[in-house]
């Protein structure tokens, strides 16, 4: 009875776990069929904008369709927005996948090419050249981060003005702009200064008084107490001079009077 009841637990525990597998199927493939009718509904707004030549908007929807929906048709798609909204590099390494899937159409596979060798001879390149205190530092070129390696070194840049920065952390360090040509090159040059904790900060000191002394200022000066000195026994002297020219004035004014 035991060995019944155990075996008829397992039989029932497999006929569960089977039906968890199946359900779980179920919900997987309901949850593909989502993903597929959103994304081709991004693929159907998607052609409305580029055939409005509103490109940017185009890839957009197409981007999140492929995101939801790998597949060669939408990735040509976004490729060719791409490629239409200035966003040249980009484009053309999307339309290389499709141009190298074999499972694609032959047929895809040369427009994609055929787009490709026509929007190669427009991207220009730009090298950056980074000086200075570089620990710590991320270059970003057009928002992409640029490996030190690649420092000095020519990369593909669409035409145009295009933003160089480095960011040591939040901080952005040192930025440039770099106007691309049109399958041309630029250089761009960056100096990086030191973090302000590496920075040694000097003592200020208050300007030197000409007039003011560590004994005093003017009044510890020997030259003034000699020339207050001097002044003092002026007036002494003019006060006695002065006294003595008074008293004769008046004996001689008396003298007078009394005559």
């Amino acid at each position: 009875m035991f060995v019944l009841l155990s075996m008829s637990r397992a039989v029932a525990a497999q006929e569960a776990n089977v039906d968890g597998q199946t359900e779980a199927a179920a919900t997987a493939d309901a949850e593909a069929d989502a993903r597929t009718e959103e994304a081709r509904a991004l693929f159907e707004e998607g052609l409305g904008l580029a055939a409005e030549e509103r490109f940017e908007e185009a890839a957009e929807r197409f981007r999140r369709a492929y995101q939801l929906r790998p597949a060669s048709p939408i990735a040509f798609n976004l490729g060719n927005a791409l490629v239409e909204g200035g966003h040249l590099v980009e484009g053309t390494e999307m339309l290389r996948q499709v141009a190298r899937d074999p499972n694609g159409s032959s047929d895809l596979r040369e427009r994609a090419q055929w787009i490709i060798d026509n929007a190669e001879s427009r991207i220009g390149s730009i090298v950056v050249q980074v000086t200075g205190h570089l620990d710590d530092v991320v270059v970003d070129v057009a928002g992409a981060s640029l490996a030190p390696a690649s420092y000095g070194v020519p990369i593909s840049a669409d035409p145009g003005p295009t933003e160089v920065n480095a960011r040591r952390g939040a901080e952005t360090v040192a930025s440039a702009t770099a106007d691309v040509p049109e399958g041309g090159q630029v250089e761009v040059s960056l100096d990086v200064p030191a973090p302000l904790d590496d920075v040694a900060l000097l003592p200020i000191e208050a300007p030197a008084d000409e007039g003011a002394s560590a004994d005093g200022g003017v009044l510890g000066k020997w030259w003034f107490w000699t020339a207050v000195g001097a002044v003092v026994v002026g007036v002494v002297i003019a006060a006695l001079v002065v006294s003595t020219s008074s008293s004769n004035t008046e004996g001689s004014l008396g003298s007078g009077m009394l005559q």
